[in-house]
Formats: structure tokens, sequence, C-alpha cells
């Protein structure tokens, strides 16, 4: 059976050279073997996905939800009940930076200075 990979719509030179260096790095540093490395931006587009789905799944109101993804990326849902709102009861999708994705960041400026 071949393999279908999800639709990439922009940035697919730049994915495309992420995802083989990132094949690169796991087989490397985590001993894991993957042999197509276009199947690198499915895996995380899945699994982003899932993230959200399960998210949603569990979203309360009154209440805020996150996940921490190793400390990459952090995503959530608020419950916005305000008055002044448009609608009552609107759940807002929030997405924010980690503290290792802040680090890479500094750690990246540092090296440009030198």
């Amino acid at each position: 059976m071949k393999a279908t990979f999800v639709e990439l719509r922009e940035n697919e030179k730049e994915i495309m050279k992420i995802a083989e260096n990132a094949k690169a790095v796991l087989n490397d540093e985590y001993n894991i073997t993957i042999n197509i490395h276009q199947g690198i931006p499915t895996i995380a587009y899945v699994f982003l996905k899932e993230a959200m789905k399960y998210l949603a799944s569990v979203k309360e109101p009154g209440t805020e939800v996150s996940l921490n993804l190793m400390q990459l990326l952090e995503l959530g849902i608020t419950f916005d009940d305000c008055e002044e709102t448009e609608k009552e009861n609107n759940y807002v999708p929030v997405a924010a930076p980690g503290q290792e994705f802040k680090l890479i960041i500094k750690q990246d400026s540092a090296e440009d200075e030198e």
C-alpha cells in the first residue's frame, strides 16, 4: 500500500528541508528510523490535529484547558463569557511558544551575534 501524505499547501521547500533534518536527528539522537522524510510533516500534522481534538473534547464552559507539548508549544482553549463580546460563551483557541522554543530562539540569536 502506498503512503498518503498531507497536502503542505505552503512553504513546501522549507518544510521538506526541515523534514530531512528531522529524519537525521531522529536517527542520530533518538535511534528512530523513518525511511521516508516526506512522512514527517504528515506525522506532525496528525499529532497536532489529535492534540487539538483532545482539547476540544475536554473543554467545559467557564474553564480553560491546555496542553504543554514538550515545552515547545502550548495549545489551549479559553472560555470567554464576557458580556461585551458578540457571542456569549465563546471558546477561544490559544497557541503560545513554550520555554524550549524561547530558549532555541535565544540561543540562535546569541550565535548570530558572534
